[in-house]
């Protein structure tokens, strides 16, 4: 399943994420521009259903990890999520949550052949299925915040939106096209229309 499909299973199931790296669908699962926020995984059954959905980013061996867990990794890649994009220092309590999330799985690269080619592959070793899931959110946090693209994450520029997505084209905007970014062509064209 590719991310435009885990985006369209989302929205099949009720979520409202974009189908992004998996540490922002992660970050992106509570509405912070909401008050109360609005929490998308605010139960077991809807937690179970956020890492279903995001099985195609998941190692074989994955499954779904506890709530409690699954919130504080949230909570910890929000808050490092808010601090780049604000450009503020990085909270040391959450950099610490977050790698130890990634140390709870091992991962065993390895080489391989087929008749054509080398192929590489990785094994994951965890305690739990659960705990394999959170350990790859925290890597995908770590990539989103220090990989090629890190200065490229974003938070939706609707007033109305705290989503955060990666800009693979420098010109994005908003979490999605489809979404606020169309909330906003409307209303600029209806602003537009108004006679004066």
């Amino acid at each position: 399943m590719s991310t435009p499909s885990i985006k369209v299973a989302a929205r099949d199931a009720g979520l409202v994420i974009a189908g992004e790296p998996l540490a922002v669908d992660l970050a992106d699962t509570i509405r912070m521009s909401f008050d109360p926020p609005r929490d998308l995984i605010q139960d077991v059954q809807r937690n179970e259903i956020f890492w279903k959905v995001e099985q195609p980013q998941l190692p074989e061996g994955a499954g779904a990890a506890d709530l409690e867990s699954t919130k504080r990794l949230r909570a910890g890649i929000r808050r490092l999520f808010d601090a780049k994009v604000d450009g503020a220092p990085l909270d040391a309590d959450a950099l610490h949550l977050i790698n130890q999330f990634a140390a709870a799985a091992i991962a065993q690269p390895q080489l391989s052949t087929t008749e054509e080619r080398p192929v590489a592959r990785v094994n994951w070793i965890s305690e739990t299925p659960g705990a394999l899931s959170l350990a790859v959110a925290a890597r995908s946090a770590i990539e989103v915040l220090t990989g090629p693209n890190a200065d490229r994450l974003r938070r939706c520029a609707s007033h109305a939106c705290s989503m955060f997505f990666v800009a693979l084209n420098a010109k994005r905007q908003w979490c999605t096209p489809d979404g606020c970014g169309n909330r906003e062509r409307v209303a600029r064209y209806a602003r537009a229309a108004v006679p004066i």
